[in-house]
């Protein structure tokens, strides 16, 4: 019995330290890289393993003053970083569900960005612009709807459609809905009004 234990190399070389009511120490080369502490241990350099298995609302914690923690809450997953900017970086970085089988989202160095729905992609930008897949939907009190169809575009508000161009540039109206020229936008109606009724 001792109130401290001492392992060492013939040539005198720390090899390990146990202290009573203290903390246990691991030497590599006369060099301490394992600590017991009061609150867990401290490791001097890189750690190797298998796996890391850390339980619901424990933090891994990076940085000095903690700055970037990961954890999950039993329930959602958390990434917070708490100072500067979050920097994912990747030639291709695709964000998928839980079983890995469908894209929400791909982002491709020097290339697109796609938005997916149901593994369906809607939305790709390109070096001319973007290009959306389906209807441009502008929501607000009027619900307006820019709908593609396979040969016209088709303009919807409020539920109704309002204007269609065709394939041959023809610009539709459905009866007395009216084109208005004159006054201001915002006024009740334009002073040159063309429609059929």
């Amino acid at each position: 019995r001792s109130n401290q234990i001492n392992f060492d190399k013939y040539t005198g070389e720390a090899l390990a330290r146990f202290r009573a009511d203290g903390n246990c120490e691991l030497f590599h080369n006369n060099v301490s890289k394992f600590e017991t502490t009061s609150t867990g241990i401290s490791v001097a350099g890189s750690v190797a393993a298998d796996g890391l298995a850390v339980g619901d609302s424990e933090l891994a914690t990076f940085g000095s003053s903690a700055d970037l923690q990961i954890f999950h809450g039993g329930t959602d997953s958390h990434i917070t970083n708490n100072t500067g900017q979050l920097k994912i970086a990747g030639d291709a970085i695709r964000i998928t569900n839980a079983a890995v089988s469908e894209t929400q989202a791909l982002f491709t160095a020097n290339g697109s960005v796609e938005l997916y729905h149901d593994n369906s992609k809607k939305f790709e930008t390109d070096s001319n612009g973007v290009t959306v897949t389906g209807q441009l939907r502008f929501t607000d009190d009027n619900s307006i709807i820019v709908r593609p169809t396979s040969s016209s575009l088709a303009f919807n508000t409020g539920g109704s459609e309002r204007l269609r161009i065709n394939s041959s540039g023809h610009i539709k109206l459905p009866d007395t809905k009216q084109l208005q020229f004159g006054g201001a936008l915002n006024s009740g109606n334009g002073d040159l009004q063309i429609y059929h009724d």
